[in-house]
């Protein structure tokens, strides 16, 4: 933990570290916070696609199986 402290007070000379890992914690949670959301979306609407897909092609196929008896 020693060397992150280090580099991130020669790259931000200005930022005192504490307040600059504060910071970087918050973004990085808001970050994967978004992330987790957007992936929670997708699959969601993946889900539904697929459901409302298997259910137009097993009507489909009960179409197909009328006609051809």
């Amino acid at each position: 933990m020693a060397s992150p402290a280090t580099t991130t007070r020669s790259r931000y000379p200005k930022m005192t570290v504490p307040q600059d890992l504060r910071s970087y914690t918050k973004s990085l949670h808001e970050y994967t916070t978004n992330l987790w959301l957007q992936a929670r979306e997708n699959a969601e609407r993946q889900a539904k696609l697929r459901a409302e897909k298997s259910s137009r092609e097993s009507s489909k196929h009960k179409r197909n199986s009328s006609t051809h008896r």
